[in-house]
């Protein structure tokens, strides 16, 4: 038997769940401190799907934007959206935790 990899690619698997429910900081704080206002307001800090698609990095990681392209976007990144963001790239693509959970 001869294996052949025909083909392969890279995944951004955007997990908010897994963030807070097994993030180490987020493990040891529910148990030092489990009513820290850290974890209170941990969910309104976390990005969405949309956000995360459409966050420039992601873009050029996944083969929709040149590095290049990303020097010309001011620094910090996390307030510009890249306009045609898309879910997938010729590298890969940015996958919703519902279809991560799924694999």
């Amino acid at each position: 038997m001869n294996s052949v990899i025909k083909g392969a690619g890279y995944i951004l698997a955007h997990v908010p769940e897994m963030v807070i429910h097994n993030g180490t900081t987020q493990t040891t704080e529910r148990i030092v401190n489990p009513n820290s206002e850290y974890l209170k307001q941990l969910g309104s800090h976390l990005r969405s799907y949309e956000d995360c698609v459409s966050y420039w990095p992601n873009q050029v990681y996944i083969g929709n934007a040149t590095p290049e392209e990303l020097a010309e976007v001011e620094f910090p990144y996390y307030d510009k959206k890249k306009e045609d963001a898309c879910r997938y790239g010729q590298f890969g693509e940015i996958m919703p935790e519902d279809e991560f959970l799924l694999l």
